[in-house]
């Protein structure tokens, strides 16, 4: 529904470049999220050009945010990190903490993908002490105990790392957030699996699968079936082995 409307008014935009610009690039991560992601990247290439020309700096960072949102769908998190430090650089020159923090955070879970948790953590490290991260920026604060939660279970911090993933999920149901909500729920699913907790794992994977399908991300919907069902025939086969 949203990517017919986006078409709409897209195809209602002609003689306004900037319109056009904006539109074009918030239809790529629908294209991406639906799964077509050649399609994805040309339109947001396209965009992208547009605003170059037209030298909207502000819209050329949230191109290179979109950008790594693609290509982590794409699941290249090294493609997605090289976006999402344009971003850094155009938000940090602008001086837009608001949209820095937003960045930042998904620049640190590119590098998690990398399994790179110490740059990871440098990164958030470093916003945490600037003076201008902005504290009423939910969707940063979701993110930063979701990538924090996921690192520390890594590193074996078990407790730790289901409080601050158990926090991300609490902080994101008070949103309108679903996809940042689905993050954090699989974030925390991840969290139960390193617990050895299969089941608390399925039961959050599925909240999760209900809000992708909601947004419309079938990348990540379908990604989320697949570990829940890989978890369901673990807890199977154990039931069966105690059973024989």
């Amino acid at each position: 529904m949203a990517t017919r409307r986006l078409e709409g008014w897209l195809s209602k935009s002609a003689g306004s470049a900037v319109l056009e610009a904006n539109l074009a690039g918030f239809l790529a991560p629908l294209e991406a999220m639906a799964g077509r992601i050649p399609e994805a990247r040309e339109r947001l290439a396209l965009s992208r050009e547009l605003t170059d020309e037209l030298g909207l700096r502000w819209q050329t960072g949230t191109h290179d945010l979109l950008g790594g949102f693609i290509e982590m769908l794409a699941g290249d998190p090294v493609a997605a990190e090289a976006h999402l430090q344009t971003a850094v650089d155009m938000f940090t020159a602008m001086g837009d903490m608001w949209f820095l923090s937003i960045v930042s955070t998904e620049q640190a879970r590119a590098l998690f993908e990398q399994d790179r948790d110490e740059d990871a953590l440098s990164l958030i490290e470093r916003l945490d002490a600037s003076p201008g991260e902005p504290p009423d920026n939910l969707r940063y604060q979701i993110r930063r105990r979701d990538i924090l939660g996921r690192i520390l279970a890594r590193r074996g911090d078990l407790d730790a790392g289901l409080g601050l993933a158990e926090e991300a999920v609490e902080i994101a149901g008070r949103t309108d957030y679903l996809g940042f909500h689905a993050d954090a729920l699989c974030g925390l699913a991840d969290v139960h699996r390193r617990r050895a907790r299969p089941e608390d794992a399925m039961a959050v994977l599925g909240e999760a699968i209900e809000l992708y399908d909601r947004k419309g991300n079938l990348v990540r919907s379908s990604e989320a079936r697949s570990l829940f069902e890989a978890l369901g025939r673990g807890v199977a086969t154990v039931r069966g082995s105690i059973g024989a």
